[in-house]
């Protein structure tokens, strides 16, 4: 899987290209590069969403916290693949559900010590 900063510089690639492209007089643009392009520019949004949907993963592991795979809100299909990827909404629930957690943790962290000096 490609690093999100690859992904990024070929997206950057990919739309000084279309300028380019756009600058040419409008008899001589090439349709089939357009099409190609936003084949490519669909793929490229794609595999952001699945690197997203990875790293939020790997997060939620760290803190043990997952989001329900068979919620139809949170996940949606990824075209030509079986895979699932996390919907915005998802990436935003699971965000919330992480932040929580650390937050949880932090406050636990912070007053076990305290209670154990009153208490002793």
């Amino acid at each position: 899987m490609r690093s999100r900063r690859s992904l990024a510089k070929l997206r950057k690639r990919t739309f000084q290209r279309i300028d380019q492209e756009l600058q040419r007089p409008p008899k001589e643009i090439d349709f089939k590069f357009a099409k190609e392009t936003l084949n490519r520019l669909e793929t490229l949004n794609v595999l952001e969403n699945l690197a997203k949907t990875y790293d939020l993963q790997i997060k939620g592991e760290k803190y043990d916290v997952e989001v329900s795979p068979d919620e139809p809100l949170y996940w949606g299909e990824v075209p030509d693949s079986s895979d699932k990827a996390l919907t915005t909404a998802g990436r935003a629930a699971f965000r919330k559900l992480i932040d929580e957690e650390k937050n949880r943790r932090f406050e636990i962290r912070v007053w076990c010590p305290r209670f154990a000096l009153l208490l002793g």
